[in-house]
This record gives structure tokens, C-alpha cells and sequence, in this order.
């Protein structure tokens, strides 16, 4: 049986590639302190900005799809205004409290997210493989065990 989702070269390179650069990068963080800033704003510039540019531009331009979910699609840009209002709220009255918040609820989000990406790709690789359910729900625990175990 074949265990790839795609070939060797394309699993290793494209799907387990990003894992190894973020324990790199992780791994850097910790041993250098003063580099997590620009590690950061490296990863939001090259990574997280193009993740989202990309999520509008498609969105945002499959008429169809932006007929049916309108409402949809402009309420969610109220996510942007959640940090602005944390943001002046702790300005205003001199505290962290707010942004911290919301940084964490943020973090535990992306920990959900970034789960659910990683069970995609497992359970389309299961799917090809025509995997029993039984094997397929002990594939999806054990990658919610492993990425909540590294993330956090």
C-alpha cells in the first residue's frame, strides 16, 4: 500500500516542509530571544499575509459564492475591528488586559485551526486509501494529541 498522500518528494516537501521550518524557527526563538520579533513579522509578511490575501481574493471573487454569502463575508470583517477596540481600550485606561485577551483567544483559535488543517490532510490521504472509519477516528485523535501537544 502506498502511504503517501502524493508521491515522497511532494509529502516531504510541501506538507511536511512547513512543519520542519516551524520547529526550526521555534527552536531559534528559544535559543535566541531577541530574534521572536522579526521571526514573527517574517512569518505574518511571508506566510499568515498571503494565507488571508488569498482567502479574500478568492472569496471575494467567486461572484456566485459572494452572492449566496454576502451578509456572511462583511460581518466577518468585524474580526478586525475586535483588536482595534482592545487595543483602545487598554490605551485608554492604561492596561494590557484587553489585547491580552484577545491574544489568547486568538492563540487558542489558531491551535483549533491549524488542528483541523492537519486532519484534512489526513483524512483525504484516508479517503484515497479507503481506510476503515474505526482507523480514520484513531488517525484524527491522534493528530489532535500531537499538534495540540506541539502547539501549546
Amino acid at each position: 500500500m502506498q502511504t503517501w498522500i502524493q508521491s515522497r518528494r511532494f509529502d516531504t516537501t510541501l506538507i511536511m516542509g512547513g512543519a520542519f521550518i516551524s520547529m526550526t524557527l521555534a527552536l531559534v526563538a528559544s535559543v535566541e530571544a531577541s530574534l521572536v520579533s522579526l521571526i514573527f513579522w517574517g512569518w505574518v509578511m511571508l506566510l499568515e499575509g498571503p494565507h488571508f490575501a488569498i482567502t479574500w481574493v478568492r472569496t471575494f471573487g467567486d461572484a456566485n459564492f459572494f452572492q449566496k454569502n454576502k451578509t456572511l463575508l462583511f460581518t466577518s470583517f468585524a474580526f478586525f475591528g475586535i483588536p482595534l477596540l482592545a487595543v483602545s481600550y487598554d490605551a485608554t485606561f492604561a492596561t494590557t488586559s484587553a489585547t491580552g485577551t484577545w491574544g489568547f483567544l486568538i492563540f487558542l483559535w489558531s491551535l483549533y485551526h491549524n488542528t483541523r488543517q492537519h486532519y484534512g490532510f489526513i483524512a483525504l490521504w484516508a479517503r484515497q486509501k479507503n481506510l476503515p472509519e474505526n482507523e480514520l477516528t484513531l488517525l484524527r485523535w491522534g493528530t489532535y494529541i500531537i499538534c495540540y501537544a506541539f502547539m501549546a
